[in-house]
């Protein structure tokens, strides 16, 4: 699984145009949750994606049915380049806090407001 916090809102059908030339498949589905009745057989790559505020307000978690894909980061970067903006991902720390932000050339840590992280919000810090 990935999870890639957007920094504009991509449309469906943008989203999932992109997420098909990233993992070069040809069956993506979008979903606002995961249910137990949905009928995922042809899905090559299942997507949750929601809307919240801040810097950073489409989150999209990818499922790839397979596990022959790229590292996270090159997947990102990919993403950024077809959508064109940058995105927020995981740094694994155990802090919250702390992210890095990717563009379609480059990666750097950064961090984010601790206070709006309370409201589920993605601000960098400045």
């Amino acid at each position: 699984m990935f999870d890639f916090h957007l920094e504009r809102i991509a449309t469906d059908d943008e989203l999932a145009d992109a997420l098909r030339q990233v993992f070069n498949v040809t069956f993506v589905r979008l979903v606002e949750e995961i249910t137990s009745h949905g009928d995922f057989a042809d899905v090559q790559v299942l997507v949750v994606r929601w809307v919240t505020g801040g810097d950073f307000p489409l989150q999209v978690s990818v499922h790839p049915q397979s596990e022959t894909f790229d590292q996270e980061e090159a997947l990102a970067q990919r993403l950024c380049g077809v959508l064109a903006c940058r995105c927020l991902i995981s740094d694994d720390s155990p802090t919250p806090f702390s992210w890095r932000l990717v563009d379609s050339t480059a990666t750097r840590a950064v961090a984010v407001a601790p206070d709006r992280l309370d409201l589920d919000e993605l601000v960098l810090r400045c």
